[in-house]
């Protein structure tokens, strides 16, 4: 087996209205791994998904550490695929033109900007 066949051919992003730091890896139907780009609106229901799943345990977090900032790691992952994205869009010398998008993704994160300020106000 060569290093070629481990590979997954990756389209390239439209990064108007696709997600740049990652693709969706899959499997079609004849088992072989594929590689399509993700929407940014798609990405941002992903996430939203992701943090409202990770509400429990904050609930109990926050009454387990009152005076400390905390998040569940669902929440923390978000964050941190959010600022990878970010720092993917405004390295120097990258352009892209108008995003297209329901504005979703824009939504989420100032959100998260405002609950995280929210939580250190305290």
């Amino acid at each position: 087996m060569s290093d070629d066949d481990l590979t997954v051919p990756v389209p390239p992003a439209d990064p108007t209205r696709e997600l740049l730091i990652w693709p969706d890896y899959q499997r079609d139907a004849g088992g072989r791994t594929t590689a399509r780009r993700v929407g940014l609106d798609e990405q941002a229901a992903r996430w939203r998904a992701t943090v409202d799943a990770g509400r429990p345990t904050e609930e109990r977090l926050g009454r387990a550490a009152p005076g400390l900032v905390s998040m569940s790691s669902a929440r923390g992952l978000v964050v941190a695929a959010m600022l990878r994205e970010l720092a993917a869009r405004v390295r120097p010398g990258f352009s892209c033109g108008p995003v297209r998008s329901d504005g979703s993704l824009s939504v989420l994160a100032r959100e998260l900007a405002d609950d995280l300020r929210r939580r250190t106000d305290r």
